[in-house]
């Protein structure tokens, strides 16, 4: 099944921003790290104790979207420094999970309205970008899980693909 969508026009001002990629690090520790290094203040409550949440603050998606989670990080900066906040204002926008859920990226985020904007044109966007390659890419559900791929990555039977994160 492919599922199609059209993008509401309050996103277009954000997707002009994310439509515009960015390389994908090697590997997926490096990705992470790269992030974490230049975005500590979006990153800080990684470090929190969650009693309920036993496991660590975890980007749980595939290297296709990388690049728009950074896009995502850089227009967050941004929209936080237009509103005159400080790094270490708790009013500074800040993740709380990066996840992949029903084939598209979602972003759990602490901020303002604009910043949760933000963060649904990225889930937008993720929805055309394969998660394995970052190619354009459409939602497939395909045995019993929703992704999207393009077709190449689609009929591939890579190994890759195959295991989840």
């Amino acid at each position: 099944m492919v599922f199609r969508f059209s993008v509401p026009r309050e996103f277009e001002e954000a997707f002009a921003a994310l439509d515009q990629a960015l390389p994908t690090p090697g590997s997926r520790g490096a990705a992470e790290a790269q992030l974490y290094l230049r975005f500590p203040g979006l990153f800080r409550l990684r470090h929190m104790e969650r009693p309920r949440m036993p496991i660590s603050f975890e980007m749980e998606c595939r290297p296709g979207w990388w690049p728009i989670i950074w896009r995502l990080c850089e227009n967050l900066e941004r929209e936080a420094c237009r509103e005159w906040l400080s790094e270490h204002d708790d009013q500074w926008p800040a993740f709380r999970q990066i996840k992949e859920k029903y084939g598209t990226l979602k972003a759990y985020l602490r901020g303002n309205d604009r910043m949760r904007t933000l963060a649904k044109a990225a889930e937008l966007c993720s929805a055309r970008t394969g998660e394995v390659c970052g190619a354009s890419g459409i939602l497939r559900d395909e045995h019993a899980w929703v992704e999207t791929l393009c077709d190449r990555c689609a009929a591939s039977k890579d190994p890759w693909r195959q295991s989840r994160w």
